[in-house]
């Protein structure tokens, strides 16, 4: 997972860099307009941290996410939601759902299931994870982008699921969260799971959903 930490990251020292991950490729450096990151040997290094202006394109460079951003001024607090394909039910049940994540207060940005939104991951506060049932299963893109989200986490941060399926399921609706759990995210309690066929008209459903979770993940972060 992402650098391990407990609740909020500490908002006095944007950017911060994992040591146990960076190799020093310099990729954070030459993308920062401030010049606030430099690399000495093979560790890049944090030179002012004041100058940052959390334009994120370090934490978006580097090649193995060991880049940190830790905002200044942390609300309203970010919620990245994350469905498999686009065009499709899951899509407009994470549109119903980023409707009520930002009646919450927070503030919602979508995102597609693959290993380019890691970085997207990484400067989110909370993050919600959507998935098309396969077979009682998650599809194919979900499973591939928990596969790399499991060791991009830190401890502690609040983590959702919702999704939708074709044929009733019978297995409890935790098998994200579960997974998540076991990697150190703090699970909301309960996943959202509809029939493709009723996202429209349970519209409502996912709104309350949504805000629920917004308002459960202020708690946590708080």
């Amino acid at each position: 997972m992402f650098l391990l930490l407990n609740h909020l990251i500490s908002t006095s020292m944007p950017p911060r860099i994992d040591k146990n991950r960076c190799r020093g490729s310099g990729a954070c450096a030459d993308v920062c307009p401030g010049s606030v990151i430099y690399v000495a040997g093979a560790q890049a290094l944090v030179a002012d941290p004041d100058a940052c202006t959390e334009c994120e394109a370090c934490v978006r460079a580097c090649p193995v996410h060991a880049v940190v951003l830790e905002r200044k001024d942390p609300w309203p607090k970010h919620v990245l939601i994350v469905y498999d394909r686009p065009k499709r039910k899951t899509e407009k049940l994470a549109h119903h759902i980023a409707a009520g994540v930002k009646e919450s207060g927070c503030e919602p940005h979508l995102v597609t299931a693959d290993r380019a939104s890691i970085p997207d991951v990484l400067l989110a506060d909370a993050v919600l994870v959507g998935s098309t049932s396969a077979i009682e299963g998650l599809s194919e893109p979900t499973a591939q982008f928990l596969g790399s989200l499991r060791w991009e986490s830190r401890h502690g941060r609040p983590i959702g699921a919702f999704g939708t399926y074709k044929y009733e399921l019978t297995w409890e609706y935790q098998i994200i969260s579960n997974d998540a759990r076991q990697w150190g995210w703090a699970p909301f309690p309960h996943e959202l799971w509809m029939s493709g066929a009723d996202v429209e008209a349970r519209s409502g459903d996912a709104f309350r959903f949504g805000q629920e979770f917004g308002q459960w993940a202020q708690g946590v972060l708080s």
